[in-house]
């Protein structure tokens, strides 16, 4: 849990990671429980965030989720995506149907690849919303794909798309977030007329202690059942929110 909240941290405070718009639909997954966050550095321009599992093997198996703009509807996505599989040397696939999501029905893929580490498996779960294409992988080596496989389906069975990231809370545990973030914003706007800098104001003694830790505690400590990803894209949402009111 340390681990995860330190690379939670340093993910809410990257730069790189501002891409959530306030108001747009957010979408998210719960990966499996204890997996490690993939280090954003190493990532494709698409990927928006991995998981890293425990394995004894060469491969360690992984969630990803990539997000593309597109301009086409789903059945021609899909033409487009299994003419590369098969252009790909080493690579079968084939079409699993529609699975059930959180967001709704998506279609999922079977993709087998040969690596030098063995036959690989993936299962890809690819939903369309506004003009956007959610790719969200789940792989491993086959010969242990199966121990893998109610994780992963779990995974992707909980990928969601909403406008409202507390939604799924419960009633009373929503209300305390809602009231924590309503009186950290009020603070944020009291020191806005102070004009100092947004670094300087962020890590101001009271707004941090008094403010924003016990937020970041209450969505790191009581929302654990959501996932990792849904902790960083609040926490990251609402850091949002603060600075675009300091640009103001």
């Amino acid at each position: 849990m340390y681990k995860i909240c330190l690379f939670l941290f340093s993910l809410v405070f990257s730069p790189s990671c501002f891409c959530i718009t306030t108001g747009q639909p957010s979408c998210f997954f719960t990966p499996p429980p204890d997996w490690d966050f993939a280090d954003p550095k190493i990532l494709a321009p698409r990927v928006k965030i991995a998981f890293i599992g425990k394995t004894k093997q060469a491969l360690a198996p992984s969630v990803i989720l990539a997000v593309e703009e597109i301009k086409v509807d789903l059945p021609e996505y899909l033409k487009a995506v299994q003419a590369i599989y098969e252009k790909t040397r080493k690579t079968s696939w084939r079409s699993m149907g529609l699975m059930k999501t959180q967001a709704g029905p998506a279609h999922l893929l079977q993709i087998d690849t040969e690596t030098k580490y063995g036959p690989l498996r993936k299962l890809q779960l690819i939903f369309i919303k506004e003009n956007k294409a959610y790719i969200l992988t789940t792989t491993a080596l086959k010969k242990e794909f199966s121990s893998h496989l109610e994780s992963f389906q779990k995974t992707l069975k909980s990928f969601t798309c909403t406008s409202d990231l507390y939604a799924s809370l419960p009633k009373e545990l929503k209300a305390n977030l809602e009231r924590l973030e309503t009186a950290l914003l009020e603070k944020w706007n009291a020191l806005l007329v102070k004009k100092s800098s947004f670094e300087e104001m962020f890590n101001q003694a009271e707004f941090q202690e008094t403010y924003w830790l016990p937020l970041q505690k209450k969505v790191l400590e009581d929302c654990q059942t959501l996932g990792a990803y849904w902790q960083m894209i609040v926490l990251r949402s609402i850091r949002e929110q603060l600075h675009e009111s300091y640009l103001k």
